[in-house]
């Protein structure tokens, strides 16, 4: 195939444009490299510029599929775009490209290509709502997350540049341990064993106590590539789990009790089965409250059973005394006693007391 004219001017800017840290090629309509830089013939793998001239630039898209989206893309009039396509190489290999294009005078295209998909990960990194930060073997924070930004200004703190680039974040947990915090002191060991490369990552729980609650995160820490050395720190919010689990923990806890208080009403309700006068009744709950439940007061609801409806309810204290008559319930007994059970603990429901209001 012959060589197509290069562009008028790219003599004279052969030896800056070949000095570019970053690939370069400009194209015709049809996608025909006329010229291109030394950087990107050694992105691609090939021994010069010159190499790549005269060929169809979307034949190096290794994927049909992203030829394709390239394609859509460059047809829909966009003035300029960027994407992240995988190349196929001068060996056969596919390496991942990030390629900025833009419209240049007749009909032609300008193409930036950049080694790596570092623009595009630098938008996926911030986009993350976790907080994230990089730091290197020394522990200088070299990148943060909007996340990272974003908690620091809800917690009042105006002046970013103390949590941010270039602040060494071992210092920081550094001077929070020798001002008495144990879990900065904790920290401070687990991020430097992953720094040091004693162990490929580490985590710790710690609660923080904000202005508006107390949340309780997961702090992260991974170790880097060895070739690269630093680490990324991640901080989870897990305020809902240690919720739960205290939850969980509180509601563990009063089993023992909740069964002593079953197992109580279940012999009241066998005593006063077998009493018909409704005071005696009233008596033997107050003695039973005041030797084993730990109740203030204690509601007798009765049943009427033509209607299957409770009629009533009546409080009695810890002397078996009447302390109030409970409006009449609505709804049916079944319904009533679901409402029970999702409050309080402990009540008592005796089928077909004989017993009625004096």
């Amino acid at each position: 195939m012959a060589r197509r004219e290069q562009p008028k001017g790219w003599k004279g800017l052969r030896q800056f444009i070949d000095r570019l840290p970053v690939g370069f090629f400009l194209c015709d309509a049809d996608g025909i490299v006329l010229a291109a830089n030394l950087s990107l013939a050694r992105l691609l793998g090939y021994p010069d510029a010159r190499s790549l001239q005269g060929k169809r630039w979307m034949d190096w898209v290794a994927e049909e599929s992203f030829q394709q989206m390239l394609f859509r893309l460059l047809t829909e009039g966009r003035e300029e775009t960027e994407v992240l396509l995988p190349i196929r190489t001068a060996d056969g290999s596919v390496r991942w490209r990030h390629i900025a294009l833009r419209r240049a005078l007749q009909g032609r295209w300008e193409a930036v290509v950049m080694e790596g998909a570092t623009r595009w990960l630098q938008r996926a990194f911030s986009a993350l709502p976790i907080h994230l930060a990089v730091v290197a073997k020394d522990g200088t924070i070299l990148a943060v997350n909007d996340a990272w930004l974003s908690f620091a200004r809800r917690q009042g703190l105006t002046d970013l540049s103390r949590v941010g680039v270039g602040v060494n974040y071992l210092e920081v947990c550094r001077q929070a341990a020798e001002s008495g915090d144990p879990l900065a002191a904790t920290a401070l060991k687990g991020l430097q064993r992953v720094l040091r490369g004693q162990c490929p990552e580490w985590q710790l729980e710690y609660p923080c106590r904000t202005p508006q609650e107390e949340l309780w995160f997961l702090m992260w820490v991974g170790a880097l590539p060895e070739e690269i050395g630093g680490a990324v720190i991640a901080h989870f919010n897990i305020t809902d789990r240690k919720r739960l689990e205290q939850t969980l923990q509180e509601q563990y806890a009063a089993l023992p009790t909740r069964q002593q208080w079953l197992e109580t009403v279940l012999q009241l309700s066998k005593q006063i089965s077998r009493v018909a006068d409704l005071r005696q009744c009233l008596r033997a709950i107050g003695t039973c409250v005041r030797e084993g439940l730990k109740f203030d007061r204690v509601g007798i609801f009765l049943h009427d059973a033509a209607t299957d409806r409770f009629i009533g309810a009546l409080g009695v204290d810890r002397e078996g005394n009447w302390v109030e008559s409970f409006c009449v319930m609505e709804g049916t007994a079944e319904e009533a006693l679901r409402q029970l059970v999702a409050t309080p603990d402990g009540f008592l429901y005796t089928p077909d007391y004989p017993a009625t209001f004096p």
